[in-house]
């Protein structure tokens, strides 16, 4: 884990310790971000799989293969 102590002084500087902090919490995580796409994406095609995968640029078998990956699988 990085901490503050393990920044440059000129970032540390930068910003104080609580605006910092309030940074990093704004940040979401790569797969946050895939997921929210990707149900985004499903939504505007109406749960249409094969047209959300072309929407993606992903073959319809990725799609469900990423799906499964996050935990949006249906059956």
């Amino acid at each position: 884990m990085v901490t503050v102590d393990d920044l440059p002084a000129e970032i540390v500087n930068a910003f104080s310790q609580n605006e910092f902090a309030a940074e990093i919490e704004d940040v979401m995580d790569l797969e946050s971000i895939e997921r929210s796409h990707v149900q985004d994406v499903l939504q505007r095609c109406d749960g249409n799989k094969a047209q959300a995968a072309r929407m993606l640029g992903i073959h319809r078998r990725k799609l469900y293969r990423l799906l499964e990956r996050l935990g949006l699988a249906t059956k």
